[in-house]
């Protein structure tokens, strides 16, 4: 990895890790069901995107970077509609970027699970 993606990286996982932050802090003053999904989805994305830096780094393997990445990426993306839905958008077009998020992070959700080789973490 140059250092350019490796910036790039660790800015990612910064930004991941306020998303994560803000999500639980809204959790915890009694947000909606909204906001625990996307605090559930900010943290997967934000242990994806982080094992993708550690195992970039060469301090952790079995974890596939790009999949990591993408996953991690995705799910961070669909908690941040979450998080922040388009007000003032017409009912059919928010309910459609509902499910567009839920299939963004379930979709990354799957991703960052199949970045994990099970078997080379069993050995190590």
């Amino acid at each position: 990895m140059s250092d350019q993606d490796l910036l790039g990286t660790v800015i990612i996982v910064i930004g991941a890790a306020g998303m994560f932050a803000t999500a639980v802090i809204g959790v915890i003053n009694g947000a909606v069901v909204g906001h625990m999904i996307a605090a559930i989805l900010s943290g997967i994305g934000f242990a994806g995107l982080f094992a993708a830096l550690l195992q970039s780094t060469g301090r952790l393997t079995g974890v596939d970077l790009t999949l990591a990445q993408g996953g991690g990426l995705s799910c961070v993306g669909a908690s941040l509609i979450l998080l922040n839905p388009l007000t003032g958008t017409p009912l059919p077009l928010a309910q459609i970027g509902l499910i567009g998020a839920a299939c963004s992070g379930l979709g990354g959700v799957i991703v960052l699970a199949t970045a994990v080789d099970f078997q080379a973490i069993g050995t190590a």
